[in-house]
């Protein structure tokens, strides 16, 4: 009897001494420590953000990467999304950082070209109230 105890907490001591050293290098619990470091300096983003005039962009954690601290929303310029990576890397956090920046001035150039491209000289645009797609018939003044 004795010796079935022994044999049976020499067992259970190895499976738990297996399951901590697979968890404790496994990915799910390095996303699981990174996501807390990435709650822990959150604080700190925001604040250096903000001390740049940025403080309208969110600061968040990421699942994916293996978890990450994620800076995302939308600035006026390159100069202003330069100065987004400037300020979250001032404050040097311990783990990858995934930035989710437009730059608006992008968007309105690509928007600017893609119009040039796709208008045809000549044709008629549809008027403003109308959704884009459906068009409007109105009845003739003489069948009425």
């Amino acid at each position: 009897m004795e010796r079935w105890l022994k044999i049976i907490g020499v067992t259970v001591g190895l499976v738990f001494a297996v399951f901590f050293v697979l968890y404790h290098h496994s990915p799910a619990w390095r996303q699981a420590r990174n996501l807390a470091l990435a709650e822990e300096w959150k604080p700190a983003v925001r604040s250096a953000l903000s001390v740049r005039g940025l403080s309208d962009l969110t600061v968040g954690s990421y699942t994916g990467e293996g978890g990450t601290l994620w800076v995302l929303g939308t600035v006026p310029d390159e100069r202003a999304a330069l100065a987004v990576r400037e300020a979250v890397e001032s404050v040097n956090p311990p783990l990858r950082v995934k930035y989710s920046i437009r730059v608006m001035s992008r968007i309105r150039e690509q928007a600017r070209k893609q119009g040039e491209l796709t208008s045809t000289p000549g044709a008629r645009s549809t008027p403003a109230t109308e959704p884009a797609g459906v068009h409007v018939t109105k009845p003739d003044a003489a069948r009425e």
